[in-house]
């Protein structure tokens, strides 16, 4: 039953016992109007009688003194005006009785009785007085009669009147009892329905909140059953969200866990397994510190502690050793939970990697250390044999040592690259950001290319370059070089390569413009990717590191800016970059 229902059926029978008292009282009403209405009747017949009983008297007083030859001596009515008085209340109490079956016989009496008194001859005669003495008791029997029926009936009014207000009595105070009672009773069973119904939901609630199996679902389709229906479609939503989000974690490739205030774990998954060699059951209750190699614990204490008062997470480094006495390089992502007053930690088996990064930094030195010191003493060699100091060569010799220079400046350009960009994505490389301007910027990177460029008959052209910008001078300038060299290598013989600054909103733009075969338009992203060239150097003589424009982005980035590449109309390619305009 819906709770709009029940509420209706609650406030209906109070109003139903109201309405239905109402009613009874209107009728109770309506019979004593009735009842009235018979009193003041029978009142009137009566009062109609004793107006004709005086009437009889005032008639006869007047037909004795008009037989006496005194009555113009008496002050009083007249036999004439007593005789129309007489017929006139006569009439008046017959039309009063004429519909009352219990006054028929005295109506027909009083109609003949009256007519004999009013025909009564007024003349004198011996038997006059006699006469009219005998008509008017007989009259007044009939009268007398009418006057007793009339008085029964107001007795007998009187008598019901008095039964009817005791029974009113007690029929309004049972009416208000078992109203009363029977509104209580509708009440509190409505009541007992809904507490039971919140009692049912409360619970439901509470098992919701503890994730425990709810009591059985409501049947029916009030409100209450409805609420309680939605906490079972909520229950089965967040237990089938959390099933797939245990799954996900048992079968994650990390090491899921949480650790309490303590340093001991609560929980794990069974990547615990594979990462450590120990079931998740036998890790609950262990010390993250009894994991941890002893050159890395006083680190491990220091960045739990500081991940259980940090709001916004950790992340650090740690060793770990496992059952078979292994050590583990393991990367810890952390974030504390107050509500559970747990740190609930992702560790990640990065071994490899680190074993990558050693590799790579070996690799790094030993192009530092072990390639580019040679290639250094053999340029130098070049150049000294070049410049005559070690004695004359023939011509054969100079053009092979001119070749061989040119290698050795492409692999130590090579190195330098490599060790840029490696210095540069470590976040090892320092920007010193001050106000420059563009005009110098340009007018060093257009001679450190001028010879390349005279090489193809390339034009370096400038417009409006007349612009201050915040950045790394020496880094912009390399930055400009990388894109110049990229323009002169791809534009053809004779065409011009043009650096332009346009001031946009609150950022300068900086483009360097050529016209050559352009960047594709699927490749206008992964250009500037380590080791990727464009397509349009295939037909070129000269191929690049792969690295140049990988370095261009690394600086732009350290400079807050964006750099990118768009094709031109007609032909040729335009790379930009953005930097912050000085103030």
């Amino acid at each position: 039953m819906k709770l709009k229902t029940q509420g209706l059926i609650v406030i209906f029978f109070p109003v139903a016992f109201q309405l239905l008292l109402v009613a009874t009282l209107s009728c109770l009403i309506v019979q004593a109007q009735a009842d009235a209405e018979r009193s003041i009747h029978s009142e009137k017949v009566i009062n109609e009688c004793n107006l004709i009983v005086a009437r009889v008297f005032d008639g006869v007083g007047a037909f004795i003194m008009s037989h006496t030859g005194k009555d113009e001596q008496i002050l009083g009515p007249t036999v004439s005006d007593a005789k129309e008085e007489f017929d006139k209340q006569v009439q008046q109490l017959q039309i009063l009785i004429k519909t009352d079956p219990e006054q028929a016989e005295n109506a027909k009496t009083l109609s003949k009785q009256a007519s004999d008194v009013s025909d009564l001859s007024y003349h004198r005669h011996p038997w006059g007085q006699a006469s009219t003495s005998v008509t008017s008791m007989r009259l007044l029997k009939a009268l007398s009669a009418i006057i007793n029926t009339e008085g029964k009936k107001i007795e007998g009014e009187a008598q019901a009147k008095t039964q009817q207000r005791n029974n009113m009595k007690i029929f309004l105070l049972c009416f208000a009892v078992f109203g009363i009672v029977i509104s209580a009773i509708v009440a509190l069973i409505c009541a007992l329905r809904l507490k039971k119904l919140v009692a049912h939901i409360t619970e439901n609630t509470s098992r919701f909140s503890r994730r425990e199996p709810l009591l059985q679902v409501m049947e029916g389709s009030d409100e209450v059953a409805r609420v309680d229906q939605v906490i079972h479609a909520m229950d089965h939503s967040v237990e089938d969200v959390l099933s797939k989000g245990r799954a996900l974690i048992d079968n994650a490739a990390d090491l899921v866990c949480s650790i309490d205030r303590d340093g001991y774990f609560q929980s794990a998954n069974r990547f615990s397994r594979r990462l450590l060699g120990v079931d998740p059951d036998k890790l609950l209750n262990t010390s993250v510190i009894d994991l941890v190699i002893a050159e890395d614990c006083v680190t491990a204490d220091e960045q739990i502690n500081k991940s259980f008062n940090s709001i916004l997470g950790n992340h650090f480094d740690v060793r770990l050793k496992t059952s078979d006495d292994r050590i583990v390089e393991t990367s810890w992502s952390t974030f504390f939970s107050q509500q559970d007053n747990s740190l609930f930690c992702v560790i990640g088996d990065v071994t490899e990697r680190k074993n990558i990064e050693r590799l790579k930094q070996d690799f790094i030195g030993m192009i530092s250390h072990d390639l580019r010191t040679p290639l250094m003493s053999i340029a130098s060699s070049i150049a000294l044999v070049q410049s005559g100091a070690l004695g004359g060569c023939s011509e054969a010799v100079l053009k092979d040592l001119v070749g061989a220079e040119k290698t050795v400046d492409r692999l130590i350009a090579m190195i330098n690259d490599l060790l840029d960009f490696e210095k540069m994505e470590a976040g090892k490389m320092q920007f010193n950001i001050a106000p420059v301007d563009m005009n110098d910027v340009v007018a060093d990177a257009f001679r450190e290319v001028k010879a390349v460029a005279e090489a193809k008959q390339i034009r370096l052209e400038t417009e409006n370059t007349s612009i201050s910008v915040m950045g790394d001078r020496e880094k912009l300038m390399q930055m400009l070089i990388n894109l110049l060299a990229n323009a002169i290598r791809y534009s053809p013989e004779g065409a011009p390569v043009t650096v332009q600054c346009t001031a946009k909103y609150d950022a300068v733009e900086v483009a360097v413009k050529d016209e050559g075969p352009g960047v594709p338009e699927g490749f206008h992203e992964s250009v500037f990717a380590p080791f990727e060239n464009a397509p349009g150097s295939k037909e070129t003589n000269e191929g690049g590191t792969g690295l140049g424009l990988a370095i261009c982005k690394l600086i732009i980035e350290g400079h807050n800016g964006e750099i990118g590449v768009r094709n031109r109309q007609g032909r040729g390619s335009e790379f930009w970059f953005t930097l912050t305009p000085a103030r």
